[in-house]
């Protein structure tokens, strides 16, 4: 060390003579190489100078217990000129001659800008530059940084370590040719040889890669790991096929190239190489780094990136890599496990997962390769998710993974971090510059090549893990680290007790301070039968660091709980423990009394943890399940009996949509058998029974199936039944559709429908009109002009997109459809049981261009505008190109009223709410929404009302689901993952009407999808104390989780005669209702 640092000052000698340096850092050679005399003798000679100790006496004795003698008398030197410098670099080697001096911390981090991009590096060192910030694709704001708030890592920490740590980082692998990382990354030279003979040979397309084998002289693994050629990691989502068979069946491939770019990013944060005069500094510019691929570039859903020493460890006792002997599952979270077992074999000392699954994805094998990991003194350090949610993903909720949110420069945490009493620390990961791939062109950053900015949690796992290689290097272990940084971080606003990483601070945590956790991240669950109102929960605690006595807890709710926790009353009583030796876990019991029906789904409470003079805070997160029985005490429904046999297995339910205009509920079936898919549908046959009808299957066993429909044909006045499937064409890129049509009994089809989707795709809302004498579909989107039907060869017409109107009848022609002129059509108009008996469908049209628009309503029959009646909107909006969603009122949502909804500028959302008057006379009025967040935007309109309190809304934003009324907005986490297709995401919010009494509220159906749908959560605004609506709630009374051998039908309806909105499961023999009301105590 004193070596490096005696190196460090002849190159920066010439440097500081030239620069205004003040301030020096000095490291005697002998613990008693300085004191009050010499003092004298530097003032005397130098006047205004000022020696100080640089550490504080705590700090001091813990250098010297870890063998740092040298370290803990340094000096601090103030008040020397630039222009007295070299003097006095003279002079106190004439004091100490064997000692040395550095230039620091001022002229030390002047040495670490020789990496020209260092200054743009806020998390390791934030003088309070503006840093941009995402908002979404399109919008990004400036933010003020906060001076300070970093990593604060002493430059003392960035010399040689004690001990090279190895960190593993499991992603889509890295580029090794970046000259960044490069020198950073291990490399085993003897099985690079042969992957470059290998590599060299095949790149001669005449070679097969059995014949490259061939000519490699064995043995392939060299070191004996059990992985032949890891030159450099190892990728298990890179197949060479003949590798397996040539080396016993181990999956993958030495390729650990990257050509996504996360994997390079990561690595840079954590370890890109220091003082080279290139592009960057990593955290810990001294680790090696292990690339191992566990993400590839094709879809590797639902894994997603988030943008003691293994060094000891033996591998006899470790499992065999060779798929012969793992027999493990091969899953996309299986295949994480496997790269988790490389870096375990190759001795890591942590491993980074800056990726991350649903917790549904549940792989025991995962969890195994973690317990491993951990039993090894390895950190295992993964992101928290950027979903905004206090809901983690896996592998961040293993009780054994450090994980990891992210903070900003102005030392908030992230918009988009993911939080709770889960995430153990935060750390920077809003705009974070690092290495990317030179064979990609960055996106953001494009002052130079090599180089990218990138937000996330995937950033801020690694900012931890090059932390965890700093301090594990300099002899600390992976526990001792991990509660140094809890008790000694920064807090952080709505962090709920997890902490920001400052390494300073975390230095100076003395020996005798401990750090008390609980040992599991997800929330405890509590069972609320119904039999009584108390309920009890036990969280276990783990002591971190060091033994302690006469500890005495107590527990109350956390002000950050949502509104109804006034509803839950917490045993105020301690619990109390004589002893508690380090590493041990004690379990505290907890006694809870629910004193209403207003318990909401989920609390925290604050655990109080006193021993000595000492006062630690923690935080746990409770779950409540009701169960069933308690459901239906307060919410009774009501049972149906179901008639008639399932003909195949596994059955699935579905809502039938009525495009009828009828109330009458209708249910569909979906089995299996060998010889395919079978449809029977599910109908209401007297006041208590429901009658599953004969079976069908679809014409072809090909497609997915969409939706079925009740429509009334405009051929003989009788019901039909319609089935939709869709195929995607991968060559071409379109979508074919086949419709298929049943009588009003279902025991015959009349005509199959297909059309491929060339010329406009079929949308979820088309309208059945009458053509020609049958029924045909009529549609509004954007498309092509069909070709005529006997093309013209000199026709040199370029094909063009616009928004048309389209036909398509009951031989799959589809047609263009042009309204009278000058007007153009734009929506269909949801029907009116008056437009129904008339066979009319209503059309708005519109003529006129920009803002100079006129507006029309037109009335389609017998496949032609028939009439046009024009009108006059309050408000002028071109409503084009916008789907419509119903207005729901009093009556239940069939009302004439529908909303229109598109974005405008700065993330805000304008609705138009369209009131059918009459039959040819409309309103309107309009509003524009704006998220509540500068840092927010507004995705969709997910429900609109019009209720006794007026107009109301919710809105999906990029991170919450939010509620307008007036001037107020309310919000709630999504709760969404980011591996969730954002299209899929959207069809698990349904608005519905809330009854409350005789009141209706406007509340939200959430379905979760990602536990495969099997719950499902209420939201409304909840009044507070002074009768006004103040949050969000999620009621437990009002999460219905399934029941064996039961599921739950998506779409909720609303029940006329009962005047509330059902909810429908089906139990195989038996389907259930249950209204959606708030219960009454």
């Amino acid at each position: 060390m004193r070596a490096l640092l005696a190196a460090a000052l002849v190159a920066l000698c010439p440097l500081a003579a030239h620069a205004n340096v003040k301030t020096l850092h000095a490291i005697p050679a002998v613990a008693a190489g300085f004191n009050g005399k010499t003092t004298l003798q530097l003032q005397a000679k130098f006047p205004g100078v000022e020696v100080r100790f640089l550490f504080g006496e705590t700090e001091r004795n813990f250098l010297r217990s870890a063998g740092k003698n040298a370290y803990a008398n340094s000096v601090r030197i103030d008040g020397v000129s630039a222009e007295r410098l070299e003097d006095f670099l003279e002079y106190w080697k004439l004091l100490f001659p064997q000692a040395v001096i550095e230039l620091s911390a001022d002229a030390s981090l002047q040495s670490l800008r020789q990496d020209p991009l260092f200054p743009e590096q806020w998390a390791l060192e934030n003088s309070g530059q503006k840093i941009r910030v995402d908002i979404d694709d399109i919008r990004s704001k400036p933010v003020a940084s906060v001076p300070g708030e970093d990593l604060q890592i002493p430059v003392e920490l960035l010399g040689s370590p004690d001990r090279q740590i190895r960190v593993a980082v499991l992603d889509t692998g890295i580029d090794s040719g970046h000259p960044d990382l490069a020198p950073q990354i291990q490399r085993k030279e003897e099985e690079c040889k042969l992957w470059q003979q290998f590599t060299e040979c095949r790149a001669n397309v005449e070679n097969s890669a059995k014949d490259c084998f061939s000519r490699l002289e064995p043995p392939l693994d060299r070191d004996g790991n059990g992985y032949p050629m890891d030159c450099a990691g190892w990728s298990v989502v890179d197949e060479l096929p003949e590798l397996s068979a040539t080396t016993g069946s181990i999956m993958g491939s030495p390729d650990t190239q990257d050509i996504l770019g996360h994997g390079t990013h990561v690595a840079g944060v954590i370890g890109a190489s220091s003082r080279n005069g290139i592009g960057i500094r990593g955290v810990a510019p001294h680790v090696r780094l292990i690339p191992v691929k566990v993400i590839s570039a094709t879809p590797s859903a639902p894994i997603r990136p988030q943008s003691f020493s293994g060094a000891q460890a033996r591998t006899e006792d470790l499992p065999d890599p060779s798929e012969e002997d793992l027999k493990w599952p091969k899953s996309s979270v299986d295949l994480v496990a496997r790269g988790m077992l490389y870096a375990i074999r190759e001795k890591a000392d942590i491993i980074n997962l800056s990726l991350g699954w649903p917790a549904a994805l549940e792989s025991q094998v995962m969890r195994q390769m973690v317990k491993l990991a951990h039993e090894r003194g390895i950190a295992v350090i993964a992101a928290a998710g950027n979903d905004a949610t206090d809901a983690l993903v896996q592998p961040c909720s293993f009780p054994e993974v450090i994980c990891v949110g992210a903070h900003g420069p102005d030392g908030l945490r992230a918009h988009f971090s993911n939080a709770g009493p889960g995430v153990d620390l935060f750390a920077p990961g809003v705009s974070i510059l690092s290495t990317w791939p030179l064979a990609l062109r960055p996106s953001f950053y494009t002052d130079r090549n090599g180089y990218e900015f990138r937000n996330g949690t995937s950033m801020a796992s690694p900012q931890v893990s090059g932390v965890f290689a700093l301090l594990m290097g300099q002899g600390f272990t992976r526990d001792d680290v991990l509660g140094r940084l809890l008790r000694g971080g920064r807090a952080v606003s709505n962090g709920l007790g997890a902490v920001k990483v400052d390494v300073r601070r975390a230095l100076q945590v003395v020996d005798t301070e401990t750090t008390i956790r609980p040992v599991e991240k997800t929330p405890v669950r509590l069972l609320w039968d119904d039999q009584s109102d108390v309920v009890v929960g036990t969280v276990q605690l783990k002591n971190l660091r060091a033994p302690i006595a006469d500890v005495r807890i107590s527990a109350r709710l956390s002000e950050s709980s949502p509104l109804g926790t006034r509803d839950i009353q917490v045993d105020s009583s301690e619990v109390n423990f004589e002893s508690w030796r380090k590493g041990e876990i004690k379990s505290v019991p907890l006694r809870f009394v629910f004193s209403s029906t207003g318990v909401p789904r989920g609390f925290w409470l604050e655990l109080q943890i006193r021993f000595g003079s000492q006062l630690q805070k923690t935080w746990v997160a409770f779950d409540v399940r009701p169960t069933m029985a308690r459901v239906l005490r307060h919410l009774p429904g009501k049972r149906f009996r179901i008639e008639g046999t399932i003909k195949g297995r596994d059955p699935q339910p579905r809502s039938v949509v009525a495009m009828d205009g009828s109330s009458d509920r209708a249910f569909l079936v979906i089995s299996k058998t060998k010889e395919g898919r079978f449809f029977q549908l599910l109908l209401p046959s007297s006041e208590n029974t429901f009658q599953l009808s004969e079976s069908q299957m679809p014409a072809k066993t090909e497609g997915d199936f969409l939706v079925a429909q009740r429509f009334r044909s405009l051929e003989d006045g009788n019901l039909r039944w319609a089935f939709i499937f869709k195929k995607k064409n991968e060559i071409l890129g379109t979508t074919a559709f086949r419709i298929e049509i049943f009588n009003s009994e279902f025991n015959s089809r009349l005509s199959v429908i297909e059309y491929d989707g060339s010329v406009a795709p079929l949308p979820e809302k088309f309208r059945w009109v009458r053509y020609n004498e049958r029924d045909a579909i009529a549609f509004i989107g954007d498309g092509f002009q069909p070709p005529p039907s006997e093309p013209d060869p000199w026709s040199v017409a370029e094909p063009f997109i616009d928004l048309r109107m389209y036909l398509l009848d009951h031989t799959g022609t589809i047609r263009q459809y042009v309204p009278p002129k000058p007007y153009r059509a734009v929506l269909f108009l949801p029907e009116t049981n008056q437009d129904r008996l008339r066979g009319e469908s209503p059309v708005l049209l519109v003529r006129g261009d920009d803002y100079a628009i006129e507006y029309a309503i037109g009335h389609f029959r017998e496949g032609a505008i028939q009439s046009v009646t024009p009108f006059e909107f309050s408000a002028f909006r071109h409503l084009g190109r916008l789907s419509l969603s119903p207005v729901f009122t009093e009556e239940g949502g069939v009302a004439p009223a529908w909303a229109a909804a598109g974005p405008i500028q700065n993330g805000q959302l304008r609705v138009t709410r369209i009131f059918r008057a009459s039959y040819d006379s409309m309103a309107s009025d309009d509003v524009i929404l704006s998220a509540r967040g500068d840092l927010d935007g507004i995705t969709r309109l997910a429900g609109s009302f019009q209720l006794q309190g007026g107009a109301s809304y919710y809105t999906q934003t990029n991170w919450d689901l939010q509620f307008h009324q007036g001037d107020k907005i309310l919000s709630t986490s999504l709760q969404r993952f980011s591996f969730l297709p954002w299209n899929l995401f959207q069809r698990g919010f349904f608005p519905v009407i809330l009854a409350q009494g005789s009141a209706h509220l406007p509340a939200m159906l959430v379905m979760d999808l990602s536990i495969a749908g099997i719950s499902m959560s209420v939201v409304y605004p909840e009044a507070g104390e002074n009768g006004v609506a103040d949050q969000l709630q999620r009621p437990a009374l009002l999460q219905f989780e399934n029941e064996p051998r039961c599921s739950w039908i998506g779409n909720p309806s609303w029940d006329d005669a009962l005047r509330s909105t059902q909810l429908y499961s089906f139990c195989g023999n038996e389907l259930r209702s249950i209204p959606l009301s708030l219960p009454t105590p």
